[in-house]
């Protein structure tokens, strides 16, 4: 096919576009890809990918827009393009339209520019930048790269998506100066990845929702988002930044300080980050006030005639400060002067504790008391029950 086009070409174009044309096809039989010229790194439906690309002569134009079409060809032969592709280089965003069948084993497209952008709310209220471009891709008809003065009847044409799916009847949108409304679909292209609207001009401008963002500043931070003045019942997809994330960090709303200094949390749609809302927080240091706790640990039942180790841990905050102490007090629940148990040794953390030899003490409680050395109002008790050898 290329050397059908390459032969028929030849006769009538000048030498430079002979040259352009003939660079084509020695790219495709040329085996050593990687020695080819004009390897770029391609953005490919949001990919990045490394592609040969060269330009395109359409023998149905071959003197019309000869910047406008690319061909690109694939280096990894599981690499296979489809109708409606979005390609990203030479800082412009190009639409696949036509797959081409290359006989040395390659696979490789036909790109068009898409000049502008269709900016669109699909059903979510996210905001779509979606690539098109006016004028037929195939058959011939107007290819003006800018809409500046209105007519009669424009063919738009865009990638077959859910989003460009939701697209209607009616639906007005702004190319270059003027604005024109969706008036049908055109031929059913739309099965191979394109779709192609009908669009006539429109008196009535495209009018995009308003949307902003409120950071609700309460005991942790949250949001409303809002379309046209009006709360959505559920937040849009939303990104969070902090401005110096030294002094603190956000993630998905969770604000951590990290240290001392102020910083600014922003907020934003992440389909539209200029929809966005902002609050300043400073971290400061605080003078952390002591609350004591003492916690004893141990068995809770001990045999007649054997021994067990208690231990008492005092907090601060509920860290464990191990410059204080506790002292020990020993008393049976019931109040009876009864020696269940004898105190074997003790220090400012253990006692050790043993159960008399009486088979009347059985199923005694003790209580056993741990308060904090230089304040006795900060205690901890632990129930030990006594219990039969048997």
């Amino acid at each position: 096919m290329v050397l059908k086009y390459y032969s028929a070409y030849l006769p009538i174009a000048p030498s430079s576009a002979q040259q352009i044309y003939l660079d084509d096809f020695q790219a495709v039989v040329n085996e050593q890809f990687d020695n080819a010229p004009n390897i770029l790194t391609v953005k490919w439906n949001g990919i990045d990918i490394v592609a040969r690309v060269t330009s395109k002569i359409l023998e149905t134009n071959l003197y019309r827009d000869r910047d406008k079409y690319r061909q690109v060809i694939f280096k990894e032969l599981t690499q296979k393009p489809s109708i409606g592709d979005v390609f990203e280089f030479q800082e412009c965003k190009w639409l696949c339209t036509q797959t081409d069948n290359l006989s040395v084993g390659v696979n490789d497209c036909t790109v068009e520019r898409a000049d502008n952008i269709l900016k669109f709310y699909d059903e979510s209220s996210v905001l779509n930048e979606i690539p098109c471009i006016i004028g037929d891709i195939t058959i011939g008809v107007d290819s003006n790269k800018y809409i500046s003065t209105a007519s009669n009847e424009v063919p738009l044409t865009v990638p077959n998506t859910s989003v460009t799916r939701q697209i209607k009847s009616g639906d007005v949108f702004k190319i270059g100066l003027q604005h024109y409304s969706i008036s049908g679909v055109g031929d059913d292209i739309s099965s191979v990845g394109l779709i192609i609207f009908k669009m006539s001009y429109s008196e009535v401008e495209q009018i995009f929702p308003v949307f902003s963002v409120e950071i609700l500043n309460g005991e942790s931070l949250s949001t409303n988002t809002l379309k046209d003045d009006v709360v959505l019942s559920s937040n849009l997809r939303l990104t969070y930044a902090s401005s110096n994330e030294l002094v603190a960090t956000v993630n998905n709303g969770l604000i951590t300080p990290v240290a001392i200094g102020n910083s600014t949390i922003t907020v934003s749609l992440a389909s539209d980050s200029s929809v966005s809302d902002s609050i300043s927080i400073t971290v400061e240091e605080v003078s952390v006030v002591d609350n004591y706790t003492v916690s004893i640990s141990g068995a809770t039942t001990v045999k007649l005639n054997n021994s067990i180790t208690l231990t008492a841990s005092v907090l601060n905050n509920g860290i464990v400060d191990l410059t204080k102490s506790v002292l020990w007090s020993v008393f049976n629940q019931d109040g009876s002067s009864n020696e269940y148990v004898s105190v074997v040794s003790q220090d400012g953390s253990n006692i050790i504790l043993k159960a008399a030899n009486n088979s009347s003490y059985v199923n005694k409680f003790v209580v056993i008391r741990a308060s904090k050395s230089d304040d006795s109002s900060v205690f901890d008790e632990h129930n030990v029950q006594i219990k039969s050898i048997f």
